[in-house]
C-alpha cells in the first residue's frame, strides 16, 4: 500500500510541472537557453545566412530582480552542456562559431545581447 501511495504521488508530482524545470530557447538561437530573468525581445532578433556562416544575435532585457553576474555565472554553468568552450576573452566556441556576448545599459534598463557569428571574423 505505500509503495502504491508513493508512486501515485510521483505521478501526481511529474504530471503538476513543479518537480520539472522546463527549459526555454530563444527563437532565433534555438541551441541557447534563455536565462531567468531575462525577458526575450524577439522583435529585436537579427537572422543572416551567409556562405561562411550564420550570424544570429538575440537581445533580451534583464529583469530588475536579477543582475548581471547571476546572468553571467548561468552562461558560464549551462554553455559548455551545449557544446560551447570558454575562451580567455570571456567568448564561446563550438567548431567553426563563436559566440560573444554583453550588457547594455539604455535609460536606466540592462540589456543582454548574445551574437553567434562564424570564428574566422
Amino acid at each position: 500500500m505505500v509503495r502504491l501511495y508513493c508512486l501515485v504521488i510521483g505521478l501526481m508530482l511529474l504530471f503538476t510541472g513543479s518537480a520539472r524545470a522546463e527549459v526555454v530557447f530563444f527563437d532565433a538561437l534555438s541551441d541557447v537557453p534563455v536565462a531567468k530573468g531575462l525577458q526575450v525581445l524577439p522583435e529585436q532578433d537579427l537572422v543572416f545566412s551567409k556562405p561562411e556562416g550564420r550570424i544570429v544575435e538575440v537581445v533580451s532585457a534583464i529583469e530588475p530582480s536579477t543582475n548581471e553576474a547571476i546572468i553571467r555565472d548561468f552562461y558560464q554553468q549551462t554553455l559548455p552542456a551545449f557544446g560551447w568552450n570558454v575562451l580567455a576573452s570571456g567568448d564561446y566556441s563550438r567548431g567553426d562559431e563563436l559566440l560573444k556576448f554583453w550588457f547594455e545599459r539604455n535609460d536606466g534598463q540592462v540589456f543582454l545581447h548574445l551574437r553567434v557569428e562564424p570564428a574566422d571574423q
